[in-house]
């Protein structure tokens, strides 16, 4: 098994409403859809602590 030293994460947490919007322009700028050019998943959040809505 090779590693990739190099790898980018982006975390970003929206409002539920903005989910859909942001991740097809995602999808679509990084061409997500194509073999390894990444994964994208979502994930509801309940509560967090220590952020300010901007």
């Amino acid at each position: 098994m090779e590693i990739e030293p190099e790898k980018e994460i982006a975390l970003i947490l929206c409002e539920q409403d903005l989910t859909a919007p942001i991740v097809t322009h995602v999808r679509t700028e990084l061409r997500i859809d194509e073999p390894g050019n990444g994964v994208i998943f979502t994930q509801g959040v309940d509560q967090t602590y220590g952020l300010r809505k901007a």
